[in-house]
């Protein structure tokens, strides 16, 4: 999508997927997405390497959600200039409308891979966005309770919070990989074990002790 993107909204695009720089052979216009472009020379080619303008930070809390019916129609916000990177998040709805959410606070503590610590203020329920890409193994808590996780902007991850002050801590479930091993495992010695069993066995022919009978053809030696 970012690469069939037109060359004046591409850099709006880039800030939108949490990007801080977009290397690209050609030059992009003038936008306010962009702070500066430098250009370098690699292998023999030009580039143009473009900062962006003020990337989105590790973790931020929204001021605005909007409801996309669709991909598409998410991506399409995304690109319009009225939506703000760290501030506005397009998650999935089946009825498109904006919803404003109250200002608070958060401090970030521990920030991946595989586990997340932060802590959230707010006078009402909000949404928390990660710098991280959105999956179902990710489980997100407060105080020993489970938190609803939602498709922020198409890929971050996003929780959705009790008015208050928590402690939200979101950890990649690593169940399914286990269980996904352990099934592997079994469904590997259940083939073992039918490979074994349905090996033919050679028969071994045990001698019994009375000697083969003589053709009459040919005497025995005196």
């Amino acid at each position: 999508r970012l690469a069939g993107t037109a060359p004046g909204r591409r850099a709006r695009a880039a800030r939108q997927l949490g990007a801080a720089w977009l290397l690209l052979k050609g030059e992009l216009p003038d936008a306010p997405d962009i702070d500066r472009v430098v250009t370098i020379r690699a292998g023999g080619v030009q580039l143009h390497l473009h900062r962006l303008h003020r990337p989105p930070p590790r973790a931020w809390l929204a001021r605005r959600e909007i409801a996309a019916g669709s991909r598409d129609a998410g991506w399409q916000l995304l690109l319009d200039a009225d939506v703000t990177p760290g501030r506005d998040a397009v998650v999935p709805g089946r009825r498109p409308g904006v919803r404003d959410l109250e200002e608070g606070s958060l401090e970030l503590g521990q920030d991946g891979p595989s586990r997340w610590e932060i802590a959230v203020q707010s006078p009402a329920p909000g949404l928390l966005v990660l710098d991280q890409a959105y999956s179902r193994q990710w489980r997100a808590s407060a105080g020993g309770e489970p938190l609803e996780t939602v498709p922020v902007n198409l890929w971050q991850l996003g929780v959705r919070f009790p008015a208050g002050r928590h402690e939200i801590t979101v950890a990649w479930d690593r169940g399914p990989l286990f269980r996904g091993t352990a099934l592997a495992a079994v469904a590997l010695l259940i083939t073992l074990f039918l490979l074994v069993g349905s090996r033919p066995t050679r028969r071994r022919r045990i001698p019994s002790g009375v000697p083969a009978p003589r053709s009459p053809a040919n005497p025995p030696a005196p």
